[in-house]
């Protein structure tokens, strides 16, 4: 692809770009770089380009996949944190912790209405954490039966707690 065809094929494009841009970036000057980048991008590979049906799709395209690579660049691998850099998790209110007290209270009081496959099921699921093959040993139910009866104990359980929480 020449110069003349590259213009004729992209430029009619900018407004759009520019518009996808600044949704993605939610500013206006960076919007414009990521469009000078991303026409940048296209001329360097305009003799790969395929024969684009809709140019300005494939230009948008390449526009979100730009900014996608510049944001993965730019975020700080986890790895590479210091512990002293990491951001200190909000303190916990004195009504926030009587809160999840309170709730953890009536989940506790729910658990036991539950039928005694269903409490043991859920319980060593999402209180204790196993695995579903420490489950299906533990009570002999195995696969489909089991996450049948996890699925209806769970059901049961969310439905008895938005009906305590309504009272």
């Amino acid at each position: 692809m020449d110069a003349q065809s590259f213009k004729e094929t992209f430029l009619p494009c900018q407004g759009r770009l520019y518009r996808a841009a600044l949704r993605m970036t939610e500013d206006g000057e960076e919007a414009a770089d990521l469009v000078q980048e991303t026409y940048l991008r296209l001329w360097e590979c305009r003799h790969k380009l395929p024969p684009a049906e809709n140019a300005e799709a494939y230009a948008v395209r390449t526009l979100c996949n730009l900014h996608l690579s510049l944001r993965r660049s730019a975020a700080p691998e986890a790895g590479t944190l210091a512990a002293e850099d990491l951001p200190l998790a909000d303190p916990s209110t004195p009504a926030l912790i009587l809160e999840r007290t309170e709730e953890g209270e009536r989940m506790r009081q729910l658990m036991a209405l539950l039928g005694e496959p269903q409490q043991t099921v859920v319980r060593m699921r999402d209180a204790e954490g196993c695995e579903m093959a420490e489950i299906e040993q533990a009570t002999g139910l195995k696969g489909a039966r089991l996450r049948m009866t996890l699925s209806r104990g769970r059901r049961k359980l969310r439905e008895l707690f938005l009906k305590s929480r309504d009272l």
